[in-house]
């Protein structure tokens, strides 16, 4: 799916519920920016989850089998499997800088992807 911007709350709640949106993942930088959209927002930082997981693992002196190193869109993904959230086409992950979609498209197929722009 493609990047969609938005500036202004109310065309961001039109897009949410033409696309019957059930789940979204926002940046913590949107924190309180949200908050009225009529759906359950979770702030995560798959940016910081992928940096925890990667630094943890580097300080460990044997690593178990199975582990390595994840990028931000497998630790998204991993959100959304928590969230319970199998079906992408419902699940969206707003954020206000486009750079942050990296290999979303190959982890997370389908999954709206939208930079919000607005107060």
């Amino acid at each position: 799916m493609n990047v969609i911007q938005y500036f202004s709350k109310p065309a961001l709640v039109g897009y949410l519920q033409s696309h019957n949106i059930t789940k979204v993942i926002a940046d913590p930088e949107l924190e309180n920016k949200l908050d009225d959209l009529g759906i359950e927002v979770t702030y995560y930082s798959s940016e910081e989850a992928s940096k925890k997981h990667n630094d943890e693992l580097s300080k460990k002196k044997s690593v178990t089998r199975g582990e390595s190193p994840i990028t931000a869109a497998q630790a998204l993904k991993t959100k959304l499997e928590e969230e319970s959230i199998t079906d992408y086409t419902s699940a969206v992950k707003i954020t206000n800088k486009s750079v942050k979609f990296a290999g979303v498209d190959s982890e997370t197929p389908n999954i709206h992807k939208i930079v919000y722009s607005g107060d």
